[in-house]
């Protein structure tokens, strides 16, 4: 017992918890929630393109599946050319030859990795997945048209113009046009289905508990 007057000794306080490293992690939580969809979304498709690309790099592929598609797309071509025209048109395994030009269909020109965006595109986006068939089957053929679009301009820009106009305009131009319409098109489908999403949700009937 200490007597009246004497020096109290206090017991040492501790500081206030800074509210810093709550907030932070407030934060961090409400970001990751905010983003959460995006990251998932660039993260799975990732991984699908990086399948799809193994998948594809295989001898079984090769032979099944890219070969035979490259001579689909050789046919395709000279059918095409015939219908506008062309004369003399024969196809030869995935070259196209006619008397002006001859193209040959190789890979970069098959639609493979443009293909493989818009599947892996729609497989990874947040939506319903009854609305995912319908991107993938028409994405698919659309971009399968649009690329054979692609190599017909390109042989007429063969035939009008010399080599080194013509390898510009398919690896610079031509490419750069085709991603932008793999994006294009993936757009235009996830703004659809997020529409009907909305629709969907907005004529929701709620059931009675």
């Amino acid at each position: 017992m200490s007597k009246p007057g004497s020096n109290d000794r206090r017991m040492p306080t501790l500081a206030p918890r800074s509210n810093t490293a709550i907030a932070l992690g407030r934060r961090w939580r409400e970001w990751w929630r905010s983003k959460h969809p995006v990251m998932r979304f660039v993260g799975l498709l990732l991984i699908l393109l990086i399948l799809w690309e193994l998948v594809f790099r295989t001898d079984v592929a090769q032979r099944t599946i890219f070969e035979p598609h490259l001579r689909l797309y050789a046919q395709l071509c000279g059918g095409a050319l015939r219908l506008l025209g062309e004369q003399g048109v024969s196809v030869v395994g995935a070259v196209v030859v006619t008397k002006r030009f001859s193209v040959s269909i190789v890979e970069g020109c098959d639609a493979i990795q443009a293909l493989g965006l818009i599947v892996a595109a729609v497989l990874a986006s947040p939506v319903p997945w009854r609305t995912k068939p319908v991107g993938l089957l028409l994405g698919s053929l659309f971009l399968t048209f649009m690329n054979l679009v692609r190599i017909v301009i390109l042989y007429y820009v063969g035939v009008h113009t010399d080599l080194e106009t013509f390898h510009w305009a398919h690896r610079d131009v031509s490419q750069l046009f085709f991603i932008l319409l793999v994006v294009l098109t993936w757009v235009t489908w996830a703004r659809w289905a997020v529409r009907k999403q909305r629709a969907a949700n907005a004529h929701a009937v709620p059931v009675p508990a």
